[in-house]
């Protein structure tokens, strides 16, 4: 049977991801942070050393990254997408959520051959896109996830349209937005 680790998983798109790789006949382990209840298993992806011991342990074939920070996506990119990346075995395949806010303008249908861009520093957007461009810019310069096209990015419905009313709530009640 095929074996996934999906960070994440009890996010709003990781709880998709888990039940459709269910559905397609993989065996998911999926992580939270937290309290997780019985169906997955409590991870910061920041410790690296419960996070190989999982890997270890879980032997996956495949590992998806689904992760958002609600208070710091750059801190979480670096600290735990760049030890991640260096515990991942070549012949497992990788595949990091992403969003389409990693394109610049407002057009969407989007294509892998698009540029994309930073953020200018001020949109209530740009923190949280210009750490997913990260991500995926950190994942291209690992050389064994590069060959044999082991990486993939996935990139997600609009960030334009559904982020901005959550960052605004958060700015109006005080509290620091991604």
């Amino acid at each position: 049977m095929k074996k996934a680790l999906l960070l994440g998983a009890s996010g709003y798109l990781g709880s998709v991801l888990y039940e459709i790789l269910n559905r397609r006949g993989w065996e998911v382990t999926g992580t939270c942070r937290g309290r997780c209840g019985q169906r997955h298993v409590p991870l910061d992806v920041t410790d690296r050393e419960r996070l190989a011991a999982l890997i270890g342990r879980e032997r996956p074939g495949a590992i998806v990254w689904s992760l958002m920070s609600g208070t710091d996506e750059a801190r979480l990119i670096r600290a735990g997408l760049g030890g991640l990346l260096a515990l991942i075995e070549p012949a497992t395949r990788f595949v990091f959520v992403s969003t389409d806010g990693v394109f610049p303008g407002n057009r969407g249908n989007y294509s892998e051959a698009d540029a994309t861009a930073y953020w200018q520093a001020g949109h209530e957007l740009a923190a949280y896109c210009s750490a997913k461009l990260d991500g995926e810019r950190i994942g291209c310069r690992r050389p064994a996830l590069r060959q044999g096209n082991r990486s993939e990015w996935m990139r997600c419905g609009s960030m334009r349209r559904t982020a901005p009313a959550w960052i605004r709530k958060r700015k109006k009640d005080g509290r620091r937005s991604v």
